[in-house]
C-alpha cells in the first residue's frame, strides 16, 4: 500500500466534522458570511492556520512535504514554502500547524518521524527565514494525532503524545518557547490522547481521546489539567457512548464550556457528534446528533460569535452561538480543515484541496 493511501485512509476515517462555537448574539435572516477568496492546493489539505495579523494562511496536506504561506487577500499566491524532513509515512497532522501568538515561529506537528530518523515530531521554523530552529523528538515518532498549541503570552508550547512508549513516558508535554527544552510533564495514560486544546487565558488545558490498553474498556475521556498546578483537576468519563472517542475539543473563550467532537456512523455507538460541557461541573449542556460524523476541528471564535460546523451533511453550517438559529450554509462536500483569523474576521476552509476564505460580516 503506498503511503498516499495509507495516510489517505487514516485521515478520513478521523476527519469530517469541523466545528466553531461561540456565545453572542447574531441577528437570525440573511447571509452572514461571504466567500472572498478562494486558492488551490497540491493536495488534499490537512490543516490551515492563519498568521496572526491575517495577511497569510499556512497550508499543510496529507502527503506533500512543504508547509505553503498563502498571501491570501488579493491575487492569492504562495509568499513562502517551508520544507518538512522528509520522513516515510510523514505528514502534517490534522489540526497541526500553529503560529506562535508574535508570529515570529511557525509549528508543525507531523505524524511518524522519530528521533531514531534524526528528525522531530514537531518542526519549529522561523518564519522570516524559513529555517528550521528546533524540531522535538519522540524516539517511537510522534503517533497520528500529533496536537501542539502556543500559549496566549508566546511562553510555552504544549504538545501531546499518542503512545504509551516506551514505558513511562509522559504524553502530555510542557516545553519553553524560548529555548524549546521540555519543562514539565503528564502521563495520562490509559488515555489516547487524540485532542487538545489551551484556555484563552493559558491557566487551563484540555486533552480528550479514548482509554486504551489490555483490559481497559474503550472509554471516550476528557481530563481538564491546570497548568500552574501541574496536575489533572477534573475527568469527565464516558464524555460520549462507550466504544467512541473524543476527536477534537474547544475552549469557550469565557471558559464556561468545553466542547467535544467524537465520531457516529458505522461501529460507533451513539449519535450524539458534539457535546457542549458546563466546566465547573462536567455536565452536559448542550448536544448535537448526526447518523454519520467525525469531528475534525473544534473551535470556538475569539469573539464569540457564531458555531460554524463542517460536514454534517454536505455544507458547512453557520449557528447562532447558542445553536438555536441556523444562520447560513456554505457548499462544502470534503472539509479536512479551518482556521478563524485572530480579529475573528475571517474564516477559512478546505474542500478537498481547495482553500476558501470567508469575511463575517
Amino acid at each position: 500500500m503506498s503511503r498516499f493511501q495509507i495516510t489517505r485512509r487514516t485521515c478520513v476515517i478521523t476527519s469530517v466534522v469541523c466545528l466553531i462555537f461561540a456565545s453572542s448574539s447574531a441577528s437570525a435572516g440573511g447571509n452572514v458570511a461571504q466567500k472572498i477568496a478562494e486558492f488551490k492546493e497540491d493536495d488534499d489539505v490537512a490543516s490551515l492556520e492563519f498568521s496572526p495579523d491575517s495577511s497569510e494562511i499556512a497550508v499543510g496536506t496529507f502527503v506533500t512535504l512543504h508547509i505553503h504561506v498563502w498571501k491570501w487577500a488579493s491575487r492569492p499566491g504562495i509568499e513562502r514554502r517551508f520544507s518538512k524532513p522528509p520522513v516515510v509515512l510523514d505528514y502534517t497532522s490534522g489540526d497541526g500547524i500553529r503560529y506562535s501568538p508574535d508570529g515570529r515561529f511557525l509549528a508543525v506537528a507531523h505524524s511518524l518521524a522519530s528521533e531514531a530518523d534524526g528528525r522531530g515530531v514537531v518542526s519549529i521554523f522561523d518564519t522570516k527565514t524559513g529555517a528550521v530552529v528546533h524540531g522535538l523528538a519522540e524516539p517511537f515518532g510522534g503517533g497520528i494525532y500529533s496536537r501542539i498549541a502556543f500559549s496566549g503570552d508566546g511562553q510555552f508550547l504544549v504538545r501531546t503524545y499518542d503512545s504509551d512508549k516506551p514505558p513511562g513516558r509522559n504524553q502530555f508535554l510542557v516545553y519553553s518557547a524560548n529555548t524549546w527544552g521540555e519543562l514539565w510533564g503528564l502521563r495520562v495514560s490509559p488515555l489516547n490522547v487524540m485532542a487538545l486544546a489551551l484556555s484563552a487565558n493559558s491557566k487551563m488545558a484540555a486533552v480528550g481521546g479514548v482509554t486504551l490498553g489490555p483490559g481497559i474498556a474503550h472509554n471516550a475521556q476528557i481530563l481538564v489539567v491546570d497548568l500552574n498546578q501541574k496536575r489533572v483537576i477534573k475527568t469527565i468519563d464516558d464524555a460520549f457512548p462507550r466504544e467512541n472517542q473524543v476527536t477534537q475539543i474547544a475552549w469557550s473563550p469565557d471558559g464556561v464550556h468545553l466542547a467535544a467532537g467524537g465520531i457516529t456512523g458505522g461501529t460507533f455507538s451513539g449519535t450524539d457528534a458534539v457535546r457542549i460541557y458546563d466546566t465547573s461541573t462536567g455536565e452536559v449542556v448542550a448536544k448535537e446528533s448526526a447518523p454519520s460524523a467525525s469531528v475534525l476541528a473544534l473551535r470556538y471564535t475569539p469573539n464569540g460569535k457564531y458555531l460554524i460546523e463542517c460536514g454534517i451533511g454536505s455544507s458547512v453550517r453557520i449557528w447562532d452561538g447558542a445553536h438555536q438559529n441556523l444562520m447560513q450554509e456554505l457548499p462544502n462536500g470534503h472539509a479536512y480543515a479551518l482556521s478563524v483569523s485572530r480579529d475573528s474576521s475571517y474564516l477559512a476552509v478546505s474542500n478537498g484541496a481547495h482553500v476558501e476564505v470567508w469575511k463575517f460580516r
